[in-house]
């Protein structure tokens, strides 16, 4: 019951700032307490006090969060009608605190973090620049009293640009981009751990952090005085292959042909056993020299790049139909569709993907399938099947 205590709560917090991190003490090392840590003490109790209170905040408007149980989340919505430069300011004496906005479709947009171990004072400034829209100002806090202002800056901030994040692989241990000069730039790991570096004079910054692992979560803030802080949450995960296709493979194929990623590394399989020599995708097309394989046999095709999330493919061996698929000119008064094709398949007659009128057989090369009339314009495909055999199509319009 407790451990489940203890993933609420922190489900709760990844919801609004998607990782939860601890406060670095300095710019080189991370703090020696941790958000768990502290949770599973509390949680660890028989019957620790949580509660939940949601409401209103105002620009210029100051909440106060009195926690006299062990732990709570307060959720206030506000309202901006406009686009607004403000000062979010938050004082507490909380052992855990914890400020996020969000946006109305849970977008983190800013998120600051202290553990404070002697509950003495401490105060967390922030600079944002916030579009007109809805926002939810979401505060986790332990045992202690804390205020949360925001007020509006007498001057509108700059913003900050560039600002990016690269992608962050799994086994990374840096986190790079480019960023304005000058700016600070927080990098907070799934670890719940804080590293701080400052963008160079060529508007690039690098941080090392521990190796990280795949579906970790990393957060990336940017601020710099009179600019609006930034924040990028970043999953540590491959990148995808978002094109490969193989095309049919006939008995009679020799190679293994299609399209894929440029630069990456293509092979092909039977029974586990690689076939032919593997090869590169140029000008997003591969071609992979293999045997001729029997009818049936199933040939894997794997498509694999550094740092992209291999994919894989498999084609059943067909034959290729030796009769060519024609139809003859189709009529919006003729409710046959006619043409030729390989004896013994079938054909069937489809409008918009959908089958109308009965499949047919070809017989001495020829076949006749009845239809209801079609309008003028419509297109009408015909598709010949065959038991071990590649499926063919080809499309006519309605005269």
């Amino acid at each position: 019951m407790k451990k489940k205590l203890l993933s609420l709560v922190m489900s709760f917090m990844m919801i609004f700032t998607c990782v939860i991190p601890i406060s670095a003490q300095s710019t080189n090392r991370p703090a020696e307490s941790s958000i768990v840590d502290i949770l599973e003490d509390i949680l660890g109790k028989d019957d620790p006090e949580i509660e939940m209170k949601t409401g209103t905040m105002k620009i210029g408007q100051t909440k106060a969060v009195k926690v006299d149980g062990d732990l709570a989340m307060h959720i206030y919505q506000l309202d901006v009608a406009k686009e607004t430069s403000i000062q979010l300011k938050a004082n507490t004496n909380a052992q855990v605190f914890e400020v996020a906005i969000t946006s109305d479709e849970l977008e983190p947009v800013w998120e600051d973090f202290v553990v404070n171990e002697k509950k003495d004072n401490k105060e967390l400034t922030t600079d944002l620049k916030l579009k007109a829209g809805s926002y939810a100002v979401v505060v986790t806090a332990t045992k202690g009293t804390s205020t949360i202002t925001s007020t509006v800056k007498s001057t509108a901030l700059k913003t900050i640009s560039p600002f990016t994040v690269d992608a962050v692989l799994p086994g990374a241990n840096v986190v790079s981009g480019t960023g304005l000069k000058g700016a600070t730039v927080k990098v907070v790991t799934s670890e719940f751990k804080t590293y701080t570096t400052t963008v160079d004079q060529n508007g690039k910054y690098s941080v090392k952090i521990p190796t990280q692992e795949e579906y970790d979560s990393i957060m990336v803030k940017i601020s710099k005085d009179g600019y609006a802080s930034k924040l990028k949450v970043v999953d540590v995960e491959y990148k995808e292959i978002r094109t490969f296709t193989v095309n049919n493979i006939k008995t009679t194929s020799t190679t293994v042909t299609g399209k894929g990623l440029n630069g990456a590394t293509v092979k092909a399989y039977v029974n586990g056993k690689q076939i032919g020599k593997s090869t590169t995708v140029k000008n997003g097309k591969y071609s992979i020299k293999i045997p001729k394989q029997k009818i049936g046999t199933k040939v894997k095709v794997k498509i694999s790049k550094t740092g992209y999330e291999s994919r894989t493919k498999t084609v059943t061996v067909k034959k290729a139909f030796t009769s060519n698929l024609t139809i003859n000119s189709v009529k919006k008064t003729s409710t046959y569709v006619t043409g030729k094709g390989q004896s013994g398949a079938t054909v069937r007659a489809y409008v918009n993907g959908k089958q109308i009128g009965k499949s047919a057989t070809v017989k001495n090369g020829k076949y006749s399938i009845r239809i209801p009339k079609q309008s003028k314009g419509k297109k009408i495909t015909v598709k010949m099947t065959k038991t071990n055999y590649i499926t063919v199509s080809k499309t006519t319009t309605v005269k």
